[in-house]
C-alpha cells in the first residue's frame, strides 16, 4: 500500500518489483476465469479486518490442510476470533520454511491444541532443534 511499483510482464510470468526488489512473481492468466490470487498478499489488510476473510475471493481455492484449520478454529473460538487467530497462524508462514510450517500445523491440530501460540512455539521449537543441529 502507497508504494509505485514496477511491471513486467512475459508471455509466461508477470514480475512485481519495489524498487530492484523482486516483490513477487505470478504465473500470467490470460483467461478472465483463472485468479492469481495469492492468500499471503491480503493477510496484512485481513489482519485488521477479520471479518473480510468471510468475503474474501482468495479463500476460494484454500488447500484442504488450511481449510480444516479453518473450520477447526471457528468451531474452537467465534468465527471471528476464529479467523483472525487463522490470519494470525498464516503470518508465521512469512518467517518460516514451508516445511516447518506445514509440520508444526500438523502437530498443533494432531494434539488438539490449534491456537497462534501452539503453532509459533513449535516453529520456535523446531528452529532452536535446527539451529543445535548446525
Amino acid at each position: 500500500m502507497g508504494s509505485i511499483l514496477r511491471l513486467y510482464a512475459s508471455t509466461s510470468l508477470v514480475e512485481i518489483y519495489d524498487g530492484s526488489e523482486k516483490v513477487f512473481t505470478h504465473k500470467r492468466k490470460y483467461l478472465e476465469i483463472d485468479d492469481a490470487l495469492e492468500l499471503d498478499h491480503f493477510l496484512d489488510q485481513l489482519l485488521r479486518k477479520p471479518n473480510a476473510l468471510e468475503y474474501a475471493k482468495v479463500l476460494k481455492n484454500l488447500p484442504q490442510q488450511l481449510e480444516e484449520l479453518r473450520f477447526r478454529l471457528r468451531g474452537r473460538f467465534s468465527p471471528k476470533d476464529g479467523d483472525l487467530e487463522f490470519i494470525k497462524i498464516l503470518h508465521l508462514r512469512r518467517t518460516s520454511s514451508v516445511e516447518d510450517f506445514d509440520y508444526a500445523l500438523q502437530l498443533a491440530m494432531s494434539y488438539g491444541g490449534i491456537s497462534f501460540e501452539a503453532v509459533a512455539s513449535i516453529l520456535k521449537q523446531l528452529q532452536i532443534e535446527e539451529t543445535s543441529s548446525q
